[in-house]
């Protein structure tokens, strides 16, 4: 008996972990691709940048809104703001509402000759 209780256990907490670790790695993963478009954005508008951002949310699965994606641009330097929420059940019956954010940035670097490299 004690080793089917063990066995659920450990069942229960390598369920949670995978659940927990799926929207972390989605999380990664949409960070990632918003800081490749903030690099490669170079002088695209802002709210094309925004549209790929969130295309990318999207294949991505990620239960973001579009008033969650904020694109500035500042001379050069491009900054990508991103929040979103997503409730992970850990366990039957208990879940969690995880808050994921952050900001990520690109900056046009200029060559030798002081011109705008893409």
């Amino acid at each position: 008996m004690r080793t089917i209780v063990t066995f659920a256990i450990v069942i229960a907490i390598v369920n949670a972990s995978i659940r927990g670790g799926s929207a972390y790695w989605k999380y990664y993963q949409f960070q990632d691709a918003a800081q490749q478009i903030a690099v490669f954005g170079g002088r695209t508008d802002t709210n094309l940048l925004r549209s790929q951002v969130y295309e990318k949310a999207e294949k991505l699965e990620v239960p973001i809104e579009w008033d969650g994606i904020e694109v500035t641009r500042n001379g050069g330097r491009t900054v990508i703001d991103a929040t979103y929420r997503e409730t992970v059940e850990f366990l039957p019956r208990f879940s969690r509402e995880l808050t994921f954010a952050f900001s990520v940035e690109g900056v046009l670097s200029a060559d030798p000759r002081g011109e705008v490299a893409f």
